[in-house]
């Protein structure tokens, strides 16, 4: 296990973009939490026009966590009318040494297990833990192959140890209002983080950046700090 560290303080400086001058909106969560055991998670959403970059962290190991949980998929509700097109996904970022994980897919308008409804799923090709984002702080992971963070906490949004995962959307994504639904898997124990409605257990700091932005060509879309608190474990939910 790693040492609590306490991270209010960190600042999130903003997710680089090339656009042509565009509005702007993003969100992250940092939180702790989840139905059937504790993980931490760092999610990060940018929507310029139609294009979305999302970036995912497993802090698992921090705040008392298991480190060997891995994350096998990303669930969003309440995200307005937003429809992904699911031959757009890209995926990014930083992998075990040796390994060559597989891209993640997209789905629209999914019900998990528990009866959870998603408007958009991200999710490891089978929906294991094969594929899926370890933690760098990891000492017992089953055979496969993984995306995988540092064992450190990310010093921004931009910091390269994020996994990112690039989409396209039609519609409108309110971030606003949007739930996210964290899956983690722990050698075939599951566990659902969600931060909102009826259902919610993982709990932190979710910020808003609610100002329309104008984004020159290489310019930044500027998001605020964040922190992140453990709070206790609500309702158990997960994922078939």
């Amino acid at each position: 296990m790693r040492k609590a560290m306490s991270i209010a303080g960190l600042v999130a400086v903003g997710f680089c973009c090339a656009a042509n001058s565009a509005a702007a909106d993003a969100r992250t969560w940092n939180v702790c939490g989840g139905s059937r055991f504790a993980s931490c998670a760092s999610v990060g959403v940018l929507v310029v026009g139609q294009q979305v970059t999302l970036r995912l962290w497993n802090l698992s190991g921090f705040y008392s966590t298991n480190p060997n949980t891995v994350f096998t998929a990303v669930g969003f509700q309440n995200v307005g009318s937003a429809m992904a097109d699911v031959g757009s996904l890209t995926m990014s970022g930083p992998v075990r040494p040796g390994d060559s994980p597989s891209s993640w897919r997209i789905r629209n308008d999914v019900t998990a297990g528990g009866g959870v409804f998603l408007d958009l799923l991200t999710q490891t090709p089978d929906g294991n833990a094969n594929d899926g984002i370890a933690s760098g702080c990891a000492s017992n992971l089953p055979p496969g192959q993984y995306w995988q963070n540092p064992c450190s906490l990310p010093s921004s949004i931009n910091d390269p140890g994020y996994v990112q995962l690039n989409f396209t959307i039609t519609g409108s994504w309110d971030l606003q209002n949007t739930i996210v639904n964290v899956h983690g898997n722990n050698r075939g124990e599951e566990t659902d983080c969600i931060t909102g409605g009826e259902l919610a257990n993982c709990f932190g700091a979710s910020v808003p950046e609610p100002v329309t932005m104008t984004l020159m060509l290489t310019g930044l879309a500027g998001m605020g700090g964040f922190g992140l608190i453990r709070r206790r474990r609500g309702k158990d939910v997960t994922n078939g």
